[in-house]
């Protein structure tokens, strides 16, 4: 079995989850890091120094990498359709739909166009 060797530095606690880069190797010599200190780090795999750190609110558990074949491929998709706004059932569209009128608005309204003619 293999004797561990080494320590990440930066990581207060134990480091529960590490991921390395999909294309890991000289020219991409990169590990994430999740730690129960709640920081996503990400260091060189080489100094083993952290290269930047983010601090999470939340417990992490995992850690991944996105495949750069993927994420141009999203680009690219997102590139060839534009988003098209959302159809509600009843017949409104946008950021009020689905808020239910005032009543009291509804009802002076009514009177002041009844009161008008």
């Amino acid at each position: 079995m293999p004797r561990a060797q080494g320590a990440i530095k930066g990581a207060a606690g134990s480091v529960r989850c590490l991921a390395l880069h999909p294309e890991h190797g000289a020219a991409q010599p990169w590990m994430a890091l999740a730690g129960l200190d709640r920081f996503a780090r990400v260091s060189h795999t080489g100094t083993r120094q952290a290269a930047c750190k983010v601090y999470c609110k939340q417990q992490l558990t995992a850690v991944a990498w996105l495949n750069p074949a993927l994420a141009s491929g999203a680009a690219q998709g997102a590139d060839a359709a534009p988003p098209q706004e959302q159809q509600h059932t009843d017949g409104q569209a946008g950021a009020g739909a689905g808020v239910k009128p005032n009543k009291k608005k509804a009802k002076t309204a009514a009177a002041a166009a009844a009161g008008k003619t």
